[in-house]
Formats: structure tokens, C-alpha cells, sequence
């Protein structure tokens, strides 16, 4: 059994008996793992800030990389009313006919 898996069990264990203690023992193993708690706690804190001094000074021996840069979009060139084909008015069509018919 490892040193965290027989630790488990002590916690457990003490967990267990409170019911049998006296008030005063049970706010000693509070004040224990409590304690306990906070070391751990600050162990994790200082390996964090050590890690962001890690990330930080390996970021500064290298440059940033550039952003990648998007082409420049070429605007579309605009058709004149030549180029475009206009759709055309029936009507209009059918009025210039008739004219030509009667003459």
C-alpha cells in the first residue's frame, strides 16, 4: 500500500470515530487537516508560480511569431450598363412594334 492510499484510510478512519470523540479531539483533527490542507495549498501555489516564470521567460527568448496575414482582397471590377445584360420591358418592346406595323 502506498504512503496516499494508507493516508486515505487514516482520514476515513478518523472520520469514522468522530462519533466517538469528544468534541475537543474531533476540532483537533479538523485543526490537523486543516493545517495539513493549507501546506499542501501553498506547495501547489509556489509550483504554479513557478511554472508561469518558466512560460514567461521561454517566451521571452523567443520572438513572437508574426500573425498570420490575410492577401488582400482585389475588387471586383465593375460592369458598365454595356457589359451587363438588362433584362427587357415586354411592353416596351411590344409599343416600338406597333408603330413600325401601322407605318
Amino acid at each position: 500500500m502506498d504512503a496516499r492510499e494508507e493516508l486515505k484510510r487514516w482520514m476515513a478512519m478518523v472520520v469514522q470515530l468522530s462519533s466517538e470523540e469528544e468534541s475537543k479531539t474531533i476540532k483537533q483533527d479538523i485543526d490537523l487537516f486543516l493545517s495539513v490542507a493549507g501546506e499542501l495549498y501553498g506547495k501547489l501555489a509556489e509550483r504554479n508560480t513557478a511554472l508561469a516564470q518558466q512560460c514567461r521567460s521561454s517566451s521571452r527568448a523567443k520572438p513572437p511569431k508574426p500573425a498570420p496575414q490575410k492577401a488582400q482582397k482585389q475588387p471586383k471590377p465593375k460592369l458598365s450598363i454595356d457589359d451587363t445584360p438588362q433584362p427587357q420591358n415586354d411592353s416596351e418592346d411590344r409599343s416600338q412594334e406597333r408603330p413600325a406595323q401601322s407605318s
